[in-house]
């Protein structure tokens, strides 16, 4: 089974990802997006490899500081994939709302 198509700029996603260490490019880009919110900010990419979904996601907050961001590809399942892109485009949402004003 694969993900449904997802509408996002890959070559501007990979551009961002390619600069993190561990980026390895054997792993397929499926799905990536990014919210920021004033100083806080925070991402989820979903890559797929021979048919395994792998997890990566970071992100920046004053209260943890800097954190340098590594690419760990945490194994997935297909359902928790979705829930992450369910979770990752609703507070996106969420963020265009706040921001709209």
């Amino acid at each position: 089974m694969s993900l449904p198509h997802y509408d996002f700029d890959r070559l501007e996603a990979l551009e961002e990802l390619t600069k993190m260490p561990g980026y390895d490019a054997s792993y397929v880009l499926a799905y990536y997006n990014a919210w920021s919110d004033f100083e806080d900010n925070g991402w989820v990419a979903i890559f797929e490899r021979n048919g395994q979904f792998f997890q990566c996601d970071g992100g920046y907050s004053p209260m943890v500081g800097h954190v340098e961001e590594k690419l760990l590809y945490e194994p997935i399942t297909l359902e928790q994939a979705l829930e992450e892109i369910e979770a990752m485009e609703e507070t996106c949402a969420e963020m265009d709302r706040k921001h709209s004003f």
